[in-house]
């Protein structure tokens, strides 16, 4: 499928990926590409249409995940040294990831995105596009949250309505991440008070 790269099997069975640098790639590594791994290949069920996108990055970030290749779009994998032997594969791999994110996005959008240099600058510019919670979009999502009524709905099927519209909210109106490491020597509890005090704001 691509030119100088073989699929191979190693002694237990697994695929690996020969890259023509004479290094084979096992699967559990995050530069393995599979013989049906292509770039035109939709991420996850939800094409992005740029009034979906927390529901869509939730969908996509799953995908990444199920494929190794989460760190190509968080920063966690960045791009090697000019003079690393990893340079190729890291090159080859962010291709496939870039071509995988625009595949899941409604094609008049994604032309807007077609210059961006690498997966995880494609995908800071949507989420700085897209993804900003801001006050008119939490107003909609709060507003649809209250005119959910049961109805003739079983009690699952109302929970499910609801719990869509708070999942949107977690995303938005999540606390903001701790990088000092004070709250993760926190001994008072604060964190299990703030999420009994969301479910209870969930229960009324």
């Amino acid at each position: 499928m691509y030119p100088g790269i073989a699929i191979q099997s190693d002694k237990d069975g697994c695929n690996n990926v020969n890259l023509g640098l004479n290094t084979a790639i096992n699967y559990n590594d995050p530069y393995f590409l599979s013989s049906n791994d292509n770039s035109n290949a939709q991420l996850g069920q939800i094409i992005f249409s740029g009034n979906n996108y927390v529901n869509w990055s939730r969908s996509v970030q799953f995908a990444l995940g199920a494929k190794n290749k989460i760190g190509f779009i968080d920063g966690s994998l960045s791009r090697p040294d000019d003079d690393s032997v990893d340079l190729q594969k890291w090159i080859l791999n962010d291709y496939m990831v870039t071509g995988w994110l625009l595949y899941s996005i409604d094609k008049s959008i994604a032309v807007s995105f077609i210059f961006t240099p690498s997966a995880r600058d494609l995908w800071l510019e949507i989420q700085e596009r897209y993804g900003h919670s801001n006050a008119p979009q939490l107003y909609e999502i709060h507003k649809s949250l209250m005119s959910i009524v049961q109805n003739d709905d079983t009690v699952v099927e109302y929970y499910n309505k609801l719990k869509k519209v708070w999942d949107q909210l977690q995303v938005l109106e999540s606390l903001p991440d701790c990088s000092c490491g004070t709250l993760a020597k926190c001994s008072c509890g604060c964190v299990k008070k703030l999420n009994d005090a969301d479910q209870l704001r969930k229960l009324i």
